[in-house]
Parts: structure tokens; C-alpha cells; sequence
């Protein structure tokens, strides 16, 4: 998968703030600047995102044993807080920059620079999340491939995240041009599209993995402007 969102990615500069004076919510800073979230309609704040985490946490009921896995990890923004409360990583992304970031940061070798269609099997991991990636592949072919693939290397559910909602593409979009001056949104996203889903086609793909018990909701995230726009996706094996 070669895009303009890859090369953007591939290029993302990446530099280490780890250091025994800055605090856990200032690496995290960094980390969600890494990966995107630190301007505009994108931005999350370190605390509110700590939060999100939080409840995640409680409401999968994971465990200090268990291990997570993330697709298209980035920086490692969204596996920082379980490293911290020290759970098992891992996680790949088509950056070579950022996966080096991973390795660096988290101090292990379970990161890997691969597409989101390559994704290894095994070995298998508790909990397989996605954050915010899933609107970057070129298609639902290739999403349903990924998602897949996700299924087989999940041991107790997998957990897509932040996923466009396709019912409210239009407002989303309208409301998102509104935050540049005339024409400079177009301009600014000409070839960057992001791909929506509606919440049927992950209810068909989990019938069809022969995974039913699925759950669908709306994104949450305090402060988050894309959050209305947004829905989760948890599949449970």
C-alpha cells in the first residue's frame, strides 16, 4: 500500500524526549504530537487521553498479565500508558522512523516495520488494537484483509478504534473546512483522503469471521473534536 499518507508517515520527524527529568505526561505529549494529535481538529491532551486508556482498561476488563498488540503504532503513543503499568507490547506500523521510536522508547524488539496486510499471526496476543489507521487504507478490500488478520493473531478480542463513521461524512467534512481559510482545506488534503465505514460492514465482517459478539460506540474522548465523528469496534473471540 503506497500513498501519500505513507510518505507523509515515512518522513514524520521523530525525536527522543526520553529522560529521567520529564514526566510521564510530557513523554506522552511528545508521543501524541509524533503521531498526529496535536493540532487542529486532531488534538488530544496527554490527561484526556490518559483517561481514554483508563477506561479501556476497565471496560475490556484486561489484566496485568495479558498482552497488547497495536496496529499501526506510530510513535507509541496509545501503548505508552500499558507500558507504564507494565503490561507486554507489541505493535507494527509501515514507518521504519517510528518503529525504531518503539524499540528505542519501550526497550524491546517486538516492533516490526510492516504493512497492515502483512501482519504476522504469531505469535498471538491478548488484545490486537488499532487507533486512528484504519481510514488510511485505500479500501475495504484491504481493510477486511487487515481486520482478518487481526482475528487470527487476537487470543480475546480485537479492538479497532477511532473509525470514521460513514453516516457522518458530509458533516464531518463540511466542519472540518471550516477550520481553514477559503480553499486551503482542499489544498492542504488534496490526495489524502480518509476512508469511512458504516457500522454494517464491521457487524458483516464480524458474521463473517464467525466472530458475533461484537460492540459498536461512539467515540469518546474529552476534547477531541473528532470524536462525534467517530465510532469504536470491539470484537470479542
Amino acid at each position: 500500500m503506497e500513498n501519500n499518507w505513507q510518505r507523509i508517515w515515512k518522513n514524520r520527524d521523530v525525536r527522543n524526549i526520553v529522560d529521567a527529568d520529564v514526566t510521564t505526561n510530557e513523554i506522552l505529549d511528545h508521543l501524541l504530537s509524533i503521531d498526529g494529535f496535536d493540532s487542529g481538529t486532531g488534538k488530544i491532551l496527554s490527561p484526556n487521553w490518559g483517561t481514554f486508556i483508563e477506561n479501556l482498561i476497565n471496560n475490556l476488563k484486561i489484566v496485568k498479565h495479558n498482552s497488547i498488540f497495536e496496529v499501526g503504532c506510530g510513535a507509541g503513543a496509545f501503548l505508552y500508558p500499558f507500558y507504564k503499568n507494565g503490561y507486554e507490547i507489541g505493535g507494527i506500523d509501515f514507518s521504519d522512523n517510528l518503529v525504531k521510536q518503539c524499540s528505542t522508547l519501550f526497550k524491546n524488539d517486538c516492533f516490526k516495520t510492516c504493512e497492515a496486510d502483512h501482519l504476522e499471526v504469531d505469535p498471538a496476543y491478548d488484545f490486537v488494537f488499532s487507533f486512528s489507521v484504519f481510514f488510511y487504507f485505500p479500501d475495504l478490500i484491504y481493510a477486511s484483509k487487515v481486520l482478518k488478520l487481526m482475528i487470527e493473531k487476537a487470543k480475546k478480542a480485537v479492538i479497532v478504534l477511532d473509525i470514521p463513521d460513514l453516516a457522518k461524512q458530509e458533516e464531518c467534512e463540511n466542519l472540518r473546512r471550516k477550520q481553514y481559510a477559503p480553499g486551503e482545506y482542499d489544498k492542504k488534503y488534496i490526495g489524502l483522503n480518509h476512508l469511512y465505514y458504516s457500522k454494517d460492514w464491521f457487524r458483516e465482517q464480524s458474521r463473517s469471521l464467525k466472530c458475533p459478539d461484537i460492540n459498536i460506540s461512539d467515540q469518546n474522548i474529552e476534547g477531541y473534536f473528532n470524536s462525534k465523528f467517530r465510532f469504536n469496534c470491539i470484537i470479542k473471540k
